[in-house]
């Protein structure tokens, strides 16, 4: 890459786009290897806008193989049926991102027009729903429940898949998304007295760990003191809407509302409980998890910058 950065440094694209200017290229190679050496030569926060998630997707796939750094920030575009059987990935990918924007940078964040727009949670509340546990570590298990639960993960009998977690007697499976197998965790009482990756397949051990980290299992994150605030919300505007209702579709509608209400206590993570997400105030979007970052819009085969604010 170092080769290549001193190649463009001559470049009329490559300085127009450190120069803030417009700057029109021929293939979506050309953007990847610009935005790349824009990055590792400004070596800041930067925030990379395409028109749509098939063209992030791209440009992420190509940048990633040059840089290290590249992080993909991707949302569903659609209800279509291959739109949801993929929303799974897509909610581990963001995730993952959120996570690594904790992290110190720089960065260099690929998103989307309808990604880019998304409420996310503050970095503040991400770290929040995040937990470090150690062998030795004294933590209440039904405590460490609540919290997973509050976090996303979601109870089954046997974890074999990511955002999911089990107790059984002192053991508490959970399988983080950020690693590629489940984590074990055997209490005695309410010390962790060893912890290790197992097999989800065999159950097997694969390798004891002194620490690990368990980062959230839903992008859908709030304080529990901020509930009270949006059911009340919830609730004056379902009276306003209840009013002006066919009486037809009353019962039905009040039966949703309180489902609703229900859930949001609850933490679930059921992606209808997003049209209720904006009520909360300790929301943001995915550029405030940069340091100022440096924008650029990519529109067809258009570069150009704006400044972060």
């Amino acid at each position: 890459m170092k080769k290549i950065l001193h190649l463009l440094k001559d470049n009329k694209a490559f300085n127009a786009l450190l120069n803030k200017q417009n700057i029109v290229v021929n293939s979506s190679n050309s953007e990847a290897l610009l935005i790349a050496s824009a990055f590792l030569t400004l070596k800041k926060d930067m925030l990379i806008v395409k028109s749509n998630q098939y063209e992030a997707n791209l440009l992420y796939k190509q940048v990633s193989q040059m840089i290290d750094e590249a992080l993909y920030f991707p949302v569903d575009e659609s209800y279509r049926i291959e739109s949801l059987a993929a929303s799974g990935e897509l909610l581990g990918q963001r995730l993952g991102t959120m996570y690594q924007l904790t992290r110190p940078g720089p960065h260099l964040l690929i998103s989307h027009g309808h990604s880019v727009m998304r409420y996310v949670p503050t970095v503040d509340v991400f770290k929040k729903n995040c937990m470090t546990l150690k062998v030795g570590d004294h933590i209440d298990v039904y405590d460490l429940q609540r919290f997973l639960a509050q976090a996303g993960y979601m109870h089954t009998t046997r974890v074999d898949q990511p955002f999911y977690f089990s107790k059984r007697g002192g053991v508490v499976d959970i399988f983080s998304m950020q690693y590629d197998h489940p984590i074990r965790i055997d209490f005695f009482d309410d010390e962790i007295d060893y912890i290790k990756f197992f097999d989800e397949k065999t159950q097997r051990t694969i390798e004891k760990v002194d620490e690990i980290e368990i980062i959230p299992a839903t992008d859908l994150l709030y304080l529990d003191q901020e509930v009270g605030s949006v059911v009340t919300q919830i609730k004056d505007s379902f009276e306003e809407q209840y009013q002006k209702m066919d009486d037809l579709f009353k019962d039905d509608f009040e039966e949703k509302i309180m489902i609703d209400i229900e859930n949001l206590k609850a933490h679930a993570t059921d992606s209808s409980q997003y049209a209720y997400y904006h009520l909360f105030k300790n929301v943001t979007s995915i550029k405030d998890y940069l340091d100022a970052p440096i924008t650029i819009l990519c529109q067809e085969e258009e570069l150009s910058q704006e400044t972060g604010k």
